[in-house]
């Protein structure tokens, strides 16, 4: 999975050097026989802002036609569900996906990305789990098949950050919420979590991938380095930032036994069809 449908990190809407585009992941998946999931929220898709490019509607479509991505939604406007009224909850989830409907998305139903990954557990219990099938709720864990109400799939939201290797200066960077760098033989051992005869499936979503080296550890804006073949060394200075090659690493190590797949077809697996 890929949140929020970032096309990349930016300077002034522009991608910045190193920035890996959203189409180049899509290129890379499509040659090893994956299809991704990306959720956006309406207002900000075709937006630029807070140093990103976000995709348009034409793009989305491109992804989803060309290379057999599905898009779910992330809500309305991001708005803090908690505070809205009954009739504001309903239409800031349920009430979205009728304009991904209108534009394609058919399968947009399959998992309702609660902004943050902090879902609201009456609202979950309230319209999400009586139009979407899961919803979102990030942690690093696996989820059980079929997955019992109310509904909630942990997601594991995959950050950049510190390096691993004590011995560098990456080591005790200055990073936001004191983040370090997701290991990615980690990240393998939950896509593979089901072979040990559970049945277990894992959502692995990703931001924002760079490659080769920006900037330093002291610098203000986006800055990493991806540039050593040991992932211990790898850091970046925003944790929605994180290395190419170690994305792809990880998808390389998900055994071949396991199925790649989209949310909306998990919960047509257990009678949770939203088709429009």
């Amino acid at each position: 999975m890929f949140g929020r449908s970032m096309i990349g990190s930016a300077v002034n809407c522009t991608l910045r050097h190193g920035a890996v585009s959203l189409f180049t992941v899509a290129d890379r998946l499509h040659d090893r026989g994956v299809a991704a999931t990306s959720n956006a929220t309406i207002n900000q898709i075709g937006t630029c802002a807070s140093d990103v490019v976000y995709a348009t509607w034409g793009q989305l479509a491109t992804l989803r036609d060309s290379y057999g991505w599905t898009l779910t939604s992330r809500g309305e406007t991001s708005r803090l569900l908690s505070t809205l009224t009954p009739q504001e909850q309903y239409d800031e989830t349920c009430g979205s996906l009728q304009t991904f409907y209108d534009h394609g998305f058919t399968r947009a139903w399959g998992i309702y990305g609660y902004p943050g990954g902090e879902p609201v557990l009456s609202v979950q219990n309230g319209p999400v789990k009586d139009c979407f099938a899961y919803g979102r709720d990030y942690e690093p864990a696996s989820n059980v098949f079929p997955l019992q109400a109310p509904y909630l799939a942990s997601v594991y939201d995959i950050l950049g950050g510190r390096c691993r290797n004590p011995a560098l200066s990456c080591y005790l960077m200055t990073v936001k919420n004191n983040r370090w760098y997701t290991p990615p033989a980690l990240l393998a051992a939950y896509a593979n979590a089901g072979l040990d005869g559970t049945g277990r499936w894992q959502a692995l979503q990703w931001y924002l991938l760079v490659t080769g080296h920006a900037g330093t550890t002291t610098s203000t804006g986006p800055a990493w380095n991806c540039d050593s073949a040991d992932p211990r060394d790898h850091w970046t200075s925003r944790p929605e930032l994180y290395c190419l090659d170690d994305m792809l690493w990880v998808v390389d190590h998900v055994s071949p036994a396991v199925t790649f797949t989209d949310p909306a077809t998990l919960g047509a697996m257990q009678g949770r069809d939203f088709t429009p």
